[in-house]
């Protein structure tokens, strides 16, 4: 859907004044609305909001996707960091116990 209204909305589409006129109001009332919906503002918050209020299955869209993975690899890059922090307590813990 987002892809679909950027594509509307590219200059070279949104220039084409007698195509619009032909459109019916209904249909560029619903284009707008969903223009409000995908609109990039504070990392896409409309199109967040509706999914968080929608119930599954749902197709995100990449954006979103791409968040979850970058969220996931995150923590899990976290998690490796928190197993050397241990590892190198645990070497300090030995070399203290050593001496």
């Amino acid at each position: 859907m987002v892809s679909i209204i950027y594509g509307l909305e590219h200059p070279l589409i949104s220039r084409l004044k007698a195509v619009w006129k032909e459109v019916p109001k209904r249909m560029l009332k619903k284009k707008e609305e969903m223009s409000l919906i995908s609109t990039p503002i504070n990392n896409f918050k409309n199109l967040r909001t509706i999914f968080d209020v929608q119930e599954p299955p749902l197709v995100p869209y990449f954006r979103m996707i791409s968040d979850i993975l970058m969220t996931q690899l995150s923590s899990e890059t976290e998690t490796e960091r928190e197993r050397e922090r241990e590892r190198e307590r645990e070497t300090n813990t030995l070399a203290c116990l050593a001496i």
